[in-house]
């Protein structure tokens, strides 16, 4: 008889614990979420074409490629000003302006005008740029901007450089 009220304090005692931590855990979830909110928020003050779910794009494949998100916000704002169906000069396609002939070979290119591929597929190559350039965001910009063979000595798009990293730094 003692054990069985042994074991029922036991689970009881397991219970309030997974209901603390439960509690716990969904705090700390909603703090995240509010603390991603205002993140949100001061920057589509500056970027008014930024919208929840490109701002929720951003975080994911900052994550993926571990890629400062203020820095591919401030590469899309530069490349297309935040238009999912931006064409370039060199048919660069969509936010982040990916050449698909070097980029998304062999694919529909259309698809790029979808903005979680687009942004998925600049994410990636971003991130090579940045192993590229040791993880400098200027040198990597130019890069990004000119090509992993440009020769930066006569690289001439130092306002591209300059935009990017200044909005970087919100």
């Amino acid at each position: 008889m003692e054990e069985d009220h042994l074991n029922i304090f036991y689970v009881s005692i397991i219970a309030y614990l997974i209901t603390m931590f439960s509690i716990l855990e969904c705090t700390q979830k909603r703090n995240v979420y509010i603390i991603q909110d205002a993140k949100y928020i001061q920057l589509q003050k500056k970027y008014k074409w930024l919208n929840k779910n490109l701002y929720n794009i951003v975080l994911e494949n900052s994550k993926r490629y571990n890629i400062d998100y203020k820095y591919i916000i401030a590469i899309i704002d530069v490349e297309s000003n935040g238009n999912h169906k931006a064409v370039g000069k060199s048919n660069d396609l969509g936010l982040m302006q990916v050449i698909p002939k070097y980029h998304y070979k062999n694919k529909n290119q259309n698809d790029l005008f979808i903005p979680e591929i687009n942004i998925k597929v600049g994410c990636g190559y971003l991130k090579d740029c940045l192993n590229k350039a040791n993880n400098k965001k200027w040198l990597a910009s130019i890069y990004y901007n000119a090509g992993m063979g440009c020769n930066i000595s006569k690289y001439n798009r130092w306002w591209y450089i300059k935009k990017i990293i200044r909005n970087t730094n919100v």
